[in-house]
């Protein structure tokens, strides 16, 4: 299925639009960008209960 867009929810601002944007193009896939994102935000010193989803969003077949 033709991937149609990419949802990020974080409980924090780890960081710019464009250093997201870099994360998930390297990541590859959903769960490794989601763990990638955390680690961003541990790293730059985020408070404790760091939580991110991030999904790929693909047309529907009919």
């Amino acid at each position: 299925m033709p991937l149609t867009a990419t949802l990020v929810q974080c409980t924090i601002a780890i960081c710019t639009p464009d250093g997201i944007r870099k994360v998930l193009t390297a990541a590859g896939e959903p769960g490794e960008a989601a763990r990638r994102l955390i680690a961003l935000a541990n790293d730059s010193g985020g408070p404790d209960n760091v939580s991110c989803v991030v999904a790929d969003v693909v047309e529907r077949r009919q």
